[in-house]
């Protein structure tokens, strides 16, 4: 998939941001892992759904439905199929169970993720979030939100598949501005030899 904009900046205070924010993600992605060997679901190798999200700092960590797995949403807890756990249609994956102390134990010892990782979406402007699964390309970059970040000697480049500017609010258009700048098309894909 080819992005429709891309945008560039050298702002030391923005590829810092950038930089930290990816090293939280690793950090974040390990204690995860660690975390999901300590609680396992059941004996079954399911996938782990980890994400950390700016609104509020929440964390959410669970587990992927099995392929074949006919999961549905246990209203009472009595119903559960494993307890301390619930599925949750919303996210669409095996979550803990704050209703129950089993569940409530299992929130408290979430993996959380230093504020730093919120730095990078207060000066871009742009969405981000850390994501556990699949985030990382083979190449050192991530997906950040709505865009693909690489920082590169200094230089940080956002490659978006659709308007970032339509998720941004007027007060942060301003700030996107700032540390931004377009790159045109043509010239970014006469960069990759396109």
């Amino acid at each position: 998939m080819k992005p429709a904009f891309v945008y560039r900046s050298t702002d030391p205070e923005l590829v810092a941001a950038l930089v930290q924010q990816k090293a939280d993600w690793k950090s974040f992605k390990s204690r995860c892992e660690a975390w999901s060997a300590e609680h396992r679901l059941d004996h079954q190798e399911r996938q782990l759904a980890a994400f950390y999200s700016h609104d509020g700092g929440a964390v959410m960590c669970g587990y992927f439905p099995l392929d074949g797995d006919n999961t549905t949403y246990a209203r009472r807890v009595a119903d559960a199929v494993f307890p301390g756990w619930k599925f949750t249609r919303k996210s669409g994956f095996w979550e803990p169970d704050n209703r129950t102390e089993a569940g409530k134990r299992l929130v408290r010892s979430l993996p959380r993720v230093a504020a730093a990782a919120t730095i990078a979406e207060r000066l871009t402007g742009l969405s981000t979030w850390i994501k556990v699964a699949g985030s990382e390309k083979a190449d050192g970059s991530y997906r950040a939100g709505v865009a693909h970040i690489t920082v590169t000697e200094g230089v940080a480049q956002a490659e978006c598949y659709g308007d970032p500017l339509e998720r941004i609010s007027d007060g942060n258009r301003e700030k996107f501005d700032h540390y931004w700048s377009t790159v045109k098309l043509s010239d970014f894909y006469a960069e990759q030899g396109l």
